[in-house]
């Protein structure tokens, strides 16, 4: 009898610890317009391979890729890497205004700036993220994507982890601004949110005045800027333009990658085209960084806390707005990353990828 109840005991004890530390993991939901590896997909990898994450769910957005690609990319990555217990979730395929996403190609075409990068105008839009999987991979997926829209399946997340979940958007933010619209409930419900966007003291890539994934939908931008999150944190171009690799660093990454299919997913990816014309090339490692932020505030090494307003019509659709004082009512301040450690950064992601 004794040794039977210190057993139960024991077990008790157990399961109690176990618990404790399942309740100590971040919270987190991934909101992306996912492609292979770099970078959404490195995110995807350090996410949900880190014992410190609980990774809700990855919802995917048309921004970089199409929703339906980005789907299919998800899927494949966490197959690679033994994680099809994590939610896949497709959502909004245009903005929320879908003439906004066509007026890229107008934009560009007025203002001769950057190296007009339309994102996923550039590709073939599948019909369903299966006809994409089949496209890219020539084979058969091992999971498939719940049957629920993005919006939705945040909302229903948040409201069942109140005061826990920690949104990372870093695609545009459409399936954000749905789930506020249809929920304005769930706003002080989260955690924080943590967003890859904007440009404040520094000229955008896309158009001297935006970054790409504010400017594919400024007007969901502009509603997630003006939700009264608890805390929200935005890495923008500022430090992405500080933040950089080189084809060394790149070639680094692909022999410390122990999984074959990531490894190959590296092999394949655009860049590494452009480092073998260029290995001084520069690039940046824009979602990475606020992925990282999002964990370890430790990152940033220089913010500011400001308020912010995205315009939304006119020529300057997706330029962000700073003041010192609310010109508004429901205008929230917002923590701005300018500036983080670029040498444990990339150190960070060679030790994901070093562990796979």
């Amino acid at each position: 009898m004794r040794k039977t109840f210190i057993l139960l005991l024991s077990l008790l004890v157990f399961a109690s610890c176990s618990k404790n530390k399942e309740d100590d993991r971040v919270m987190v939901l991934l909101d992306t317009d996912m492609v292979e590896v770099f970078d959404d997909g490195v995110v995807l990898l350090m996410l949900a391979s880190n014992p410190d994450v609980n990774l809700l769910g990855i919802t995917t957005v048309t921004g970089n890729t199409w929703n339906t690609s980005g789907t299919a990319y998800a899927i494949r990555q966490l197959e690679a890497i033994g994680r099809t217990d994590i939610p896949v979730v497709e959502g909004a395929n245009r903005p929320l205004l879908a003439e906004q996403f066509n007026n890229l190609r107008a934009d560009w075409t007025e203002w001769g700036y950057g190296d007009q990068y339309l994102g996923a105008l550039e590709t073939k839009e599948y019909d369903t993220w299966l006809d994409a999987y089949h496209a890219y991979y020539n084979s058969e997926p091992t999971m498939k994507p719940q049957e629920i829209d993005a919006a939705d399946f945040i909302i229903k997340q948040v409201r069942a982890n109140p005061g826990k979940v920690c949104l990372l958007a870093i695609g545009p933010c459409t399936n954000i601004a749905n789930a506020v619209q249809r929920d304005p409930g769930i706003v002080p419900l989260v955690k924080k949110i943590v967003y890859m966007g904007g440009n404040f003291h520094c000229e955008g890539h896309e158009l001297p005045w935006a970054e790409f994934n504010w400017l594919a939908d400024p007007d969901a931008a502009n509603i997630a800027v003006h939700a009264p999150f608890a805390e929200q944190l935005v890495v923008g171009q500022d430090v992405s333009d500080r933040v950089r690799m080189t084809g060394k660093y790149y070639h680094e990454l692909i022999d410390a990658t122990t999984n074959d299919t990531i490894k190959e997913m590296f092999k394949k990816n655009y860049l590494n085209g452009y480092f073998e014309k260029d290995p001084d090339l520069q690039w940046y490692m824009w979602d990475i960084i606020s992925a990282l932020a999002l964990l370890d505030e430790s990152y940033i090494t220089n913010e500011e806390n400001t308020y912010v307003t995205v315009t939304t019509e006119g020529k300057f659709r997706g330029q962000c707005n700073l003041y010192d004082e609310s010109p508004e009512e429901g205008t929230q301040k917002i923590r701005i990353i300018l500036d983080a450690d670029d040498y444990r950064i990339r150190d960070a992601v060679l030790e994901t990828v070093s562990k796979l």
